[in-house]
């Protein structure tokens, strides 16, 4: 027998849900105020445990809960899911989903404002990739999610009120270069999450990245702000596309341009006391940093298709300046990791 010691945390959890449940005759579909307070939210809407809790109440045997994703009940459920999405957030909304037809309902719909349930997804992968401490379980869910959701034919190059895409959304979120190197993260895994996913049912994925760069030609993916109309210098991510000419293979470039401050500014949103030496030195330099990530596609022939992320070292920060490389001031700031 285990003793009550040795119980991780989610165990119990659990037990104190099934005692709730079994014993406190407490209802998971009762309403309560929610943080908007025109919607009433149940224990089902603001749950936050492990998939295998939820189950449970999903499943238990002292209160009805229809699981029809067909009926608004559990359609709203699993919306919330998709659109607040921490770490067990995608595992949950794929259980909601589960059975009835409210996959495709989503999947068909777009809102005025956020976009369609492929905009909140990729906000969900971004978010989690830096935040979650299991992104190896927390990225397989996403990826599932976003399988099920392309399958249940969402629109991969929907716009938002912004007139971005999922693509664009997500790639707007990546973090540079220089980040990666501070913070030791692999700053394209929510890329390539979603690259895999596209190809996973059935896209071409060089026909793929051709439509998003012709529908974010001329315009930046990101500036300053978040507005596309400011003055040179400041800081702009665009879309590229390139051919290697000695193959048939495309260069994706996420390309970072911008001064050295105003760079930094957009890292120091994510990680403001790692990024103060940094700021400090390139505000007293007059550098403008151009700095790309690379992705190559090859055709797809015979149903294979491969891609992959360029190593960086091939495509290092470039710098104008006046004084000192760039280079000796990253490796300077990328030596203290601690936050």
């Amino acid at each position: 027998m285990q003793r009550v010691g040795c119980e991780s945390a989610d165990e119990k959890i659990e037990q104190t849900i099934r005692i709730l449940v079994s014993e406190g005759e407490c209802d998971p579909l009762t309403q309560a105020w929610g943080n908007n307070k025109f919607l009433w939210m149940t224990p089902l809407h603001r749950f936050t445990g492990s998939a295998k809790i939820f189950t449970y109440l999903l499943h238990q045997d002292y209160f009805m809960v229809d699981t029809d994703s067909s009926r608004h009940e559990m359609r709203d459920i699993a919306s919330v899911y998709v659109r607040h999405g921490g770490p067990n957030s995608a595992a949950l909304a794929i259980q909601c989903l589960s059975k009835g037809d409210g996959l495709y309902y989503l999947a068909s719909k777009v809102d005025l404002l956020r976009g369609s349930v492929l905009h909140d997804i990729a906000r969900n992968i971004s978010q989690n990739q830096y935040t979650s401490k299991d992104w190896a379980r927390v990225g397989e869910s996403y990826r599932l999610l976003l399988k099920n959701t392309l399958r249940a034919g969402a629109d991969v190059h929907a716009l938002d009120h912004e007139q971005h895409t999922p693509f664009g959304t997500l790639a707007c979120r990546h973090r540079t270069d220089m980040q990666q190197r501070v913070i030791s993260c692999h700053p394209s895994k929510s890329i390539l999450t979603w690259l895999d996913s596209i190809r996973a049912v059935g896209h071409d994925l060089q026909h793929y990245v051709e439509k998003e760069c012709e529908i974010y030609k001329g315009r930046p993916l990101w500036c300053s702000k978040g507005c596309c109309e400011r003055p040179p210098g400041r800081f702009t991510r665009t879309l590229i596309l390139d051919r290697e000419p000695t193959t048939d293979n495309l260069i994706l470039v996420v390309k970072d341009k911008g001064s050295g401050g105003d760079m930094c500014v957009q890292q120091s949103m994510f990680l403001p006391r790692i990024c103060n030496k940094f700021y400090s030195q390139v505000q007293q330099k007059n550098m403008i940093i151009t700095e790309e990530t690379r992705f190559f596609i090859t055709p797809k022939v015979d149903g294979v298709q491969e891609f992959g992320l360029i190593p960086r070292e091939t495509c290092s920060p470039v710098v104008d300046s006046l004084s000192s490389p760039v280079k000796a001031v990253a490796d300077d700031y990328g030596e203290d990791h601690s936050v």
